[in-house]
């Protein structure tokens, strides 16, 4: 699984332009990874510990799921975020081949 940091939107604009749909983790989203549809073609954006999602990463998501968790951390590190959203995209995608 690539992993990249942008500084620039661009990039990412051209993959939606592509079909690729950009979801951004955020600790306050209403949508939790259970419901977001995670089988098509995506681009998870998950922001750094301290500062989150950038405001031009925000602007362009076409939406934003969060982690479901009991007591609600104040924040995953990113390595953790990640590594349950795509396991929860592969269970999605493992489960769509039965």
């Amino acid at each position: 699984m690539p992993l990249v940091q942008v500084s620039d939107v661009g990039p990412i604009k051209q993959l939606q332009r592509r079909g690729i749909q950009l979801i951004g983790c955020l600790a306050g989203a209403k949508r939790t990874i259970y419901e977001a549809d995670l089988t098509a073609p995506t681009l998870l954006a998950i922001g750094g510990e301290k500062r989150g999602l950038s405001g031009a990463v925000r602007e362009i998501c076409d939406r934003f799921v969060t982690i479901p968790s009991k007591p609600d951390p104040s924040s995953l590190s990113l390595s953790h975020a990640g590594a349950i959203v795509m396991a929860e995209a592969m269970r999605q995608r493992l489960r769509g081949q039965e």
